[in-house]
């Protein structure tokens, strides 16, 4: 019994991941977009939202497009925490 919770635990945490990342995207996506570039996985700013692009770092490789959604997310959240617009 127990290995069948861990299972579904283990599953429910998946899911829950998959859901954040989703609702990060559709945020995300008025500040850029996440493409492929070569082997690397990297964003490129889209000028909306709030940024100044004189204050957001340049665009670093990623191993995947979920790691670059991150990467993207944690920008724009200390970002977003330096100009006093939120969190």
């Amino acid at each position: 019994m127990r290995m069948i919770a861990d299972a579904i635990e283990h599953g429910l945490a998946q899911a829950n991941y998959h859901a954040d990342l989703a609702s990060k995207r559709r945020a995300l996506s008025a500040w850029g977009a996440v493409e492929r570039q070569g082997k690397a996985w990297s964003w490129h700013w889209s000028g909306l939202g709030l940024a100044l692009p004189e204050l957001l770092p340049d665009p670093v490789p990623c191993v995947s497009a979920d790691a670059a959604w991150l990467a993207m997310d944690d920008i724009v959240t200390k970002y977003v925490r330096r100009i006093g617009a939120g969190g």
